[in-house]
């Protein structure tokens, strides 16, 4: 069987199932339930590996200069008054 997405196309409710070996939890759907082809695993073409570099280096640059460089300069300050005081 290829692999398929199963989706609910109304309201989804849970209920157990007690088994030998322990409880099963079985989801139940009001409508009935619908799949979907999964997409392929195909590899990146050149413009999908751009957008994901390009997304990748604005998070680690916007993570560098709110989080870390803050932290550097006020342990640097922290530094400087404390040889200040001596």
């Amino acid at each position: 069987m290829p692999n398929v997405i199963v989706f609910c196309g109304g309201t989804v409710d849970q209920t157990t199932v007690q088994l030998a070996s322990g409880t099963a939890y079985v989801a139940t759907c009001s409508a009935s339930w619908q799949t979907m082809a999964a997409p392929a695993n195909a590899p990146l073409d050149g413009e999908e590996f751009a957008g994901f570099f390009l997304g990748v280096l604005i998070s680690t640059l916007t993570f560098y200069f709110v989080g870390v460089l803050p932290i550097g300069m006020f342990l640097r300050f922290i530094r400087q008054s404390i040889r200040n005081l001596l």
